[in-house]
This record gives C-alpha cells, sequence and structure tokens, in this order.
C-alpha cells in the first residue's frame, strides 16, 4: 500500500456551494499525527486510550507524548495536532502534554451526531493515519527509484461513480514517469472534453459539466505507457444519504467544513468501493489545510 500517497494532491472547488463555519462549534478531536500510536497516550481518569485519527475528546482528557523521537530518517520527531473548538493545538517534544478545558460554546446535536460518525468510520480513518506515516518516512527507503506503470486506484471499483453536474471533477493516480498527459473523454468519443498535459505531478483535475452517462480517463506518462479507466455521472439525488441525524450534522454550519466534508467521504466510501471516487472528490478541496482531509485523500487515492 506504500505506493499510494505518491498522487500528490491540490486543493479544488467542491460542487457544492460553500459553507460558512462559525466560532461557537463545540468540537474537540485529533486532527492528525505522526510516528506509531503507541507514541502517545490520553488519559481518560482511570482508562489509558490509544489515540486514533478523528477520535473525539472529552472535557479533562490530557493527550500526552511518551516517544518525541521516532527512528525514521525523513521524520525524526513525533508530534499530534489536536483541533479544539476551531483552533489548532500541538502536543510535540516542546509542549509534551495539553488537557482537554470546558469550552465557552455548548455541544448540541450536530457534534454529537458528528461524534458518532467518526466512531462509526474510526477504523477507516486509522488506516488512512497509518498507510499516510509509513509512505512519509518509508517511501525513500523501499521503493529504490523503482517506477512502475501508471495506475488509477480511484478507477479500480466495479462501477466507479460520480454526481453529474458542473464541477471541477479530480483525479489521482499511481506510479508512471512525469510528465503526464490526462485526458477526460465521454465513453466513445475521441476527441476530449478536457486534456492536461506536460503534468509534473501525479494528478489533474477537469472543470466540467458532467451529464449522467459514461465517461473515460485517459493518463499516460513520459515512457508512452498509458492507463484507461472508466466511470459513470449519476443524477446527484442518486448518492447515498447518511441518517437524517448524521445528514443534519453534515449540513451543519457550525461544524467545522473540513469535519463535514471529511466524514461525508469517509462514510460514503464505506457505503461502496464503487463511491470512492466521488469521495475523493468531495474532501480533496479541503487537502492543502487540513491534516484531516489531507490523510484521507491520501487513502482514496490509493488505498485498500
Amino acid at each position: 500500500m506504500i505506493r499510494f500517497a505518491r498522487a500528490l494532491v491540490a486543493a479544488l472547488m467542491l460542487m457544492a456551494p460553500p459553507l460558512v463555519a462559525a466560532s461557537d462549534a463545540s468540537y474537540r478531536y485529533i486532527e492528525s499525527y505522526t510516528g506509531p500510536a503507541g507514541a502517545y497516550r490520553i488519559d481518560r481518569g482511570a482508562q489509558k486510550l490509544a489515540p486514533h485519527l478523528g477520535m473525539v475528546l472529552d472535557v479533562g482528557d490530557c493527550v500526552e507524548i511518551i516517544a518525541p523521537h521516532n527512528a525514521q530518517l525523513t521524520d525524526s520527531a513525533n508530534r499530534m495536532t489536536l483541533m479544539i473548538d476551531g483552533t489548532e493545538v500541538r502536543v510535540d517534544a516542546s509542549s509534551p502534554k495539553y488537557c482537554v478545558a470546558q469550552s465557552g460554546g455548548n455541544a448540541n446535536a450536530a457534534a454529537a451526531a458528528i461524534g458518532r460518525m467518526f466512531a462509526s468510520i474510526g477504523d477507516l480513518f486509522q488506516r488512512a493515519q497509518n498507510d499516510y506515516y509509513t509512505e512519509h518516512t518509508t517511501t525513500a527507503q523501499t521503493r529504490g527509484g523503482v517506477q512502475e506503470p501508471v495506475t488509477i486506484v480511484l478507477l479500480q471499483p466495479a462501477h466507479p461513480r460520480v454526481a453529474a453536474g458542473a464541477r471541477t471533477l479530480s483525479i489521482a493516480w499511481i506510479d508512471g514517469s512525469a510528465p503526464y498527459q490526462a485526458g477526460l473523454y465521454k465513453a466513445g468519443d475521441a476527441t476530449p472534453l478536457s486534456l492536461k498535459t506536460g503534468l509534473q505531478q501525479r494528478n489533474a483535475s477537469f472543470d466540467v459539466t458532467l451529464q449522467p452517462g459514461p465517461y473515460e480517463i485517459h493518463v499516460s506518462d513520459a515512457s508512452g505507457k498509458a492507463v484507461v479507466g472508466a466511470f459513470a455521472a449519476v443524477r446527484p439525488d442518486e448518492l447515498p444519504k447518511p441518517p437524517p441525524d448524521e445528514a443534519a450534522a453534515l449540513e451543519d454550519a457550525s461544524q467545522p467544513q473540513d469535519v463535514r466534508a471529511a466524514l461525508y467521504a469517509g462514510w460514503l466510501a464505506q457505503q461502496s468501493s464503487d463511491w470512492r471516487l466521488e469521495a475523493y472528490n468531495q474532501v480533496i478541496p479541503f487537502a492543502a489545510t487540513s491534516d484531516l482531509a489531507r490523510t484521507l485523500s491520501f487513502e482514496l487515492a490509493g488505498g485498500d
């Protein structure tokens, strides 16, 4: 699974209208960390808990780093980032312990529903965290510069699907040699709807209006190796919908926008691997500024 994170991501726009985050959200969770989970500990009264990505923190929880250094050559320091009511807090060698205090805001039904969603897809977030860390600390030692043919993991499920409509469609792949060329085609057409050439990174985006129906992505690299992947655009009302309380939480502008996008993307991907491409497009707009979104987008682009 180490190959997957070679797809570099960029911030793009969601097809949905932007949501405005308010400052009264009362929400606390682990946004990211480097190193193994065993390098940290969560003290919750008499309980000593291991952390996981997206773990919701209670008032009174104390997060402590117990192994501030690791043996990886490319990332010698362990550090954890917490999101506390909209503010990032670091736990590292210089600040080894943080205890969560009561905030000025009050937890509401949306925060509770989001907490349940984090718990329900916790395994996916933890796998994303583990794979992201593994890739970023071992690629230099394990890959050895070997270039394999281009693979578009996002288009490997049986029936990849995205929502139709006017949007920015993002795609990422792994392996191959730069520069790349990527084209978006309506199935059966010889002329691309959009073509990107001279790409130095393993990703592309296309500003398009997708009508319901079949499409293809063609990607080739500098060596002439090429891959074609097919997907279908479907009506937006065909996307799976979470239970009502969780759906309402995902529309609640008082909750962090990147959290809502990541939670929906994770939930969507778990409904079926066929929704992985749509899930990736839901979360990728926040990858440049949110550790949670960045880590999940790498997993969706090439994880299992």
